[in-house]
């Protein structure tokens, strides 16, 4: 075919290639669809046998190659295909690309390829979405380390999303990625069996974002710290991971500096780690590590251990941040909540205004380390303790009467009410707050959940709020309808604005909830629009009924959302009116 922008179109059917397929600058490979009766299925070549061969990528043995020697390469895309190996994982794997600038893999299914789906080297503005990876790293492989569902060297601004990575066998890990600058991991779903769901092992990061996954295994960032400052390069960390759901036994693993752990909700039931945070490591970790607002169930291990490395130097963690999280553990061990092992000087560790909650049948200590460490510096202040012994001063010692009920994480674990133990507990870590200090915890009371997507539910009706049609559009409707699905045009996130406002972030389309036009009249609606910095996008939400519900009160006009007439029915308008104490105008967050 000559250059040009060009668009190869497959039908529905199995088709074997007899040689590598190489596309060239502005081609689009576009197949039927990758499921379903109708779909395109490609199989590499049947001469091919990589079993047992070197673990390290070679150029040849992909199906597709993405790739004009050492020159760019731009604006490819493949999509709506599956690719199979052809038997016995004889392929390295399904696509190699290398120097592809705007390369996009869309809709695609790699099934059982020797190392890896795609591999992806040296790329710029690539994206890979809705794409399904299953057993496409191999399962007994000399260096299983080397193998992974999708696998990445060296890329800047790239989106990895709306993906599935699965295993039925135990190595091989889900996305295994070096060297990124401004990466973006987000709404993937992890079911890998061992091994780690995400790998970023390399002594450079910058403005990498992990959020929104459903992750089975660990996430690992194993380098002895990040070696530069990411400030170097415009960005204010190196990884930050936020929001995700986890299941693992083991959260985050690794050490790596100018890092954020934030607003995740961790389950470990299943295990024998259960631990949320540890480092391994042999050299000083530069910049802030800050873990806070995370929600934290059945951990049995300690929730932060520092172990050193093999060098008889030891792990040097420096510049700890641990604010306002909720962490219940198991009654299984009685392992402290803090443990160092092999560790060395660890300075300037802050640990505040958190809730830990131990088993009264396996009562743990606050912090241990063993003869081989270095006590380290730290500060451990208006933390809550509940079945911990050894306790600093300046902390509490009691039930922290959190409500256990609802949807988990959020109301879960929110204050029962505002007599609750954790309530103006705190202090002031640079989070906004009411009442006369921060509360402990995660969730404080009076107060939105942070960084977390939740429902917002009508009293009356137990309808919630909901974009119209799902629109994508700029000033479509939101009125009510049920929510007994979590369809993201249901899902909102509370975003502060400063001033005791925030921004109301609808998950589908990115947009924000608005009063239409601006307007100060009673029966104004809400609509979705593009975030402009005015005061019909902010909003004020207020507690009533002992914190239950709140109105939520519009900047601009001073007057809430409410359902009009006070409708239970779907479709019904969701308007701003004067506060009046209707149920139609009193709203709860719940957890999808």
């Amino acid at each position: 075919m000559p250059a040009g922008t060009h668009t190869i179109r497959m039908g529905g059917g199995t088709y074997t290639l007899t040689s590598q397929c190489t596309l060239k600058s502005n081609w689009t490979l576009d197949g039927s669809g990758s499921s379903g009766s109708g779909r395109t299925t490609i199989k590499p070549p049947t001469s091919w046998n990589r079993s047992g061969q070197s673990a390290q990528p070679q150029n040849t043995y992909y199906a597709i190659k993405v790739q004009n020697g050492n020159s760019i390469i731009e604006n490819v895309t493949i999509q709506d295909i599956e690719f199979v190996d052809g038997g016995g994982k004889k392929a390295d794997g399904a696509i190699r690309a290398f120097k592809a600038r705007n390369l996009t893999l869309d809709n695609l299914v790699f099934k059982n390829f020797r190392l890896t789906g795609a591999y992806l080297e040296r790329e710029s503005g690539a994206e890979v979405k809705n794409c399904y990876f299953e057993n496409t790293a191999s399962n007994s492989i000399f260096d299983g380390s080397r193998t992974s569902q999708l696998w990445t060297r060296y890329l800047e601004d790239v989106t990895i999303k709306y993906n599935t990575f699965k295993t039925t066998y135990s190595n091989g890990y889900g996305y295994r990625g070096r060297g990124h600058e401004k990466a973006a991991i987000h709404n993937n779903t992890f079911d890998i069996n061992n091994n780690f769901d995400i790998e970023i092992a390399h002594e450079n990061e910058y403005g990498v974002q992990i959020y929104d996954n459903t992750l089975k295994q660990t996430i690992s960032v194993p380098k002895s710290g990040q070696q530069s400052n990411p400030a170097s390069r415009g960005y204010s960390y190196s990884i930050n991971i936020y929001r995700n759901t986890s299941s693992s036994k083991e959260f985050v693993e690794g050490s790596r500096g100018w890092m954020e752990i934030a607003y995740n909700w961790v389950t470990s039931t299943t295990g024998n780690d259960r631990r949320f945070y540890t480092d391994f490591g042999s050299v000083s970790t530069s910049g802030d590590i800050k873990i806070h607002h995370n929600v934290v169930e059945g951990n049995r291990l300690s929730f932060i251990y520092v172990e050193g490395g093999g060098d008889g130097v030891g792990g040097r963690v420096n510049n700890l941040k641990v604010y306002t999280n909720t962490v219940y553990f198991s009654a299984s061990h009685t392992a402290t909540v803090i443990k160092l092992t092999k560790a060395g000087a660890c300075n300037g560790w802050e640990i505040k205004n958190n809730v830990f909650v131990g088993s009264s049948g396996a009562q743990r200590s606050f912090i241990s380390w063993d003869s081989a460490s270095v006590v380290p510096s730290y500060t451990a202040t208006n933390n809550v303790f509940q079945n911990v012994t050894n306790i600093p001063s300046n902390n509490h010692n009691s039930n922290p009467n959190l409500r256990l009920s609802g949807k988990k994480p959020y109301p879960y674990y929110s204050p029962a009410n505002s007599g609750s133990n954790v309530v103006n507990r705190g202090t002031y870590v640079g989070f906004p707050y009411t009442g006369s200090n921060p509360d402990a915890g995660a969730f404080g009371w009076n107060l939105v959940p942070q960084g977390i997507w939740v429902k917002i539910i009508a009293k009356h009706s137990g309808k919630g709020m909901d974009v119209s049609g799902v629109s994508q559009n700029e000033g479509a409707n939101i009125h009510l309808w049920d929510v007994s699905s979590s369809n993201h045009n249901k899902l909102w996130r509370f975003n502060y604005n400063g001033g005791g406002y925030y921004r109301i972030q609808v998950r589908h389309s990115s947009k924000y909830a608005k009063v239409s036009q601006g307007s100060t009249s009673n029966g104004a609606s809400i609509q979705q629009a593009s975030w402009v910095a005015s005061d019909e996008f902010r909003w004020n939400p207020v507690a009533v009924e002992n914190g239950t519900y709140y109105r939520i009160e519009n900047k601009k006009s001073g007057k809430v959302i409410e359902v009009s007439g006070g409708s239970t029915s779907n479709g019904a308008d969701i308007q701003q009116w004067t506060y009046g104490g209707g149920n139609n105008q009193r709203w709860r967050f719940e957890s999808p």
